[in-house]
């Protein structure tokens, strides 16, 4: 700190110095906790048997352990005013209290997403309408039934959603656009099909359909392996059947073989031939 500044905050009492702290600050620490949060009502012993007694009257509950939450803050922050504290000192001791009362209890408040209606739909059933779906948008990891089912989707659609909502939204607005494309019929298996890609022409349904076809149209070449003579089918032309029987036949060949096994045998006698 400079002398001129180190000057200026060296001011006498009054309101000099309640200006020079206003200026150029103070060295004393301030937090926002010592300033906005209230001294506690309930200490020691005392705060013990208060949460205890709150929790004797929330263990018994039915549907959710957080269903009298909201009860029992109104009934203490109602008997704390009752007895003279003022309401945000009362309400945040109220709050502490069963907070602590719910923790010791074992409760595990849900998150947000887990509150709503359509946390516990199946994925196997539509978001709107609750049908099955079917296979073919089970593999896709469609959300909707229909685009009938979509579009009411699309029209309940809030603007304070959570990303997970938002997904869900984008899902709609893809089934919707792939309703409006034309039916096409699957090459491999003649199914009845709407493109779901942007680009180019979609002739299979599915990536299954798509790996089964080029496995019937990839050319095969069927030889016997040139070491152990097992017959093979391969995609392109080769002398042996796996890496395994390549690598004995190379050995052969620079002399690194001396064990001459019923294999290693054979082959040495079909080179000499």
């Amino acid at each position: 700190m400079s002398k001129r500044r180190k000057h200026k905050t060296d001011f006498g009492k009054g309101w000099r110095a309640g200006y020079s702290e206003y200026r150029y600050g103070t060295s004393k620490p301030i937090t926002l906790a010592n300033v906005m949060r209230p001294a506690p009502i309930f200490r020691g012993e005392k705060k013990k048997h208060v949460i205890q007694q709150t929790m004797d009257a929330m263990r018994d509950w039915r549907m959710s352990p957080f269903e009298e939450e909201g009860t029992m803050i109104a009934g203490l922050r109602s008997g704390l005013c009752l007895d003279g504290y003022g309401w945000s000192r009362s309400d945040q001791q109220a709050r502490e209290i069963v907070s602590e009362a719910l923790r010791l209890l074992g409760a595990k408040r849900p998150t947000w997403e887990q509150g709503q209606p359509d946390y516990v739909e199946p994925h196997e059933n539509c978001k709107v309408c609750g049908g099955p779906l079917d296979e073919e948008a089970l593999s896709y990891r469609d959300r909707f039934c229909s685009a009938e089912c979509a579009r009411i989707a699309m029209e309940k659609r809030t603007f304070w959603q959570t990303s997970r909502d938002s997904a869900l939204y984008r899902r709609a607005v893809q089934l919707v656009r792939i309703s409006r494309k034309p039916v096409r019929e699957c090459q491999q298996c003649g199914k009845s099909f709407r493109q779901r890609g942007e680009n180019g022409q979609a002739k299979f349904c599915s990536s299954d359909c798509y790996a089964d076809h080029k496995r019937e149209r990839a050319p095969s070449f069927k030889s016997n392996c040139a070491f152990c003579w097992t017959p093979f089918t391969s995609k392109q032309p080769a002398m042996f059947c796996s890496p395994t029987c390549k690598t004995q036949a190379h050995r052969v060949q620079s002399g690194r073989i001396k064990r001459l096994s019923p294999p290693v045998f054979d082959y040495v006698f079909a080179m000499a031939a």
